[in-house]
């Protein structure tokens, strides 16, 4: 299937921002961390959305980002979801705006149930927050 190239950006959910890119305290260790998404705090198992189409690059668990997926954009993004209680693509799997690749979690180096969001673009980390809507 064709990926609109006209596409704009959706949620990967929808929740309250608990964390902000960018310069912060560790909340699970001492010291100043360079946080590099946004974190998004929502219920255990809140669906996760591909905020647009591409293609899954990788899918695994990692001590500090505990279960996680990444996928490129059509238009070259690089995108990260994680904490995950689970993951509903594999690598290789193409994917369209919309499409629920994962669960929320806890999982990680984490605080408590949120989703943890990078956006990339080359060797450049993207605010998040400029993509995302804030819905009441």
């Amino acid at each position: 299937k064709l990926q609109n190239p006209k596409e704009e950006w959706i949620n990967p959910l929808n929740g309250v921002i608990t964390s902000n890119f960018g310069d912060r305290d560790n909340p699970t260790s001492s010291g100043n961390q360079y946080h590099k998404g946004i974190d998004i705090g929502v219920p255990l198992n809140t669906k996760v959305m591909a905020v647009k189409s591409g293609k899954i690059t990788d899918v695994g668990y990692s001590n500090s980002y505990g279960y996680y997926v990444k996928y490129k954009t059509y238009d070259k993004y690089d995108i990260l979801c994680a904490h995950l209680d689970s993951v509903t693509v594999k690598k290789g799997d193409n994917v369209i705006q919309g499409d629920v690749v994962a669960y929320s979690g806890n999982t990680g180096d984490s605080t408590g149930p949120h989703l943890h969001y990078e956006i990339k673009l080359g060797d450049e980390y993207i605010n998040p927050v400029n993509y995302y809507k804030i819905i009441n």
